[in-house]
């Protein structure tokens, strides 16, 4: 199963972003912001992220550059 890993800030819009990639065969993880998102990323890599560019603590193109 292809993974995908789901990164913003607003909880609804994880939940209604998990909702949609999982009819389309995805298993998702979360995270809230960049540095979350690396820290997922580095433990185990998903097939797809889909990052939010504005966010706390490490924005989406801090997160991309890293």
């Amino acid at each position: 199963m292809k993974t995908c890993l789901l990164v913003d800030d607003s909880r609804i819009v994880r939940q209604v972003a998990r909702q949609m990639m999982e009819q389309f065969g995805f298993r998702c993880a979360e995270a809230a912001d960049g540095l979350q998102a690396l820290e997922a990323c580095r433990d185990k890599m998903p097939d797809m992220v889909l990052l939010d560019w504005s966010m706390p603590v490490m924005n989406g193109m801090d997160c991309l550059k890293q």
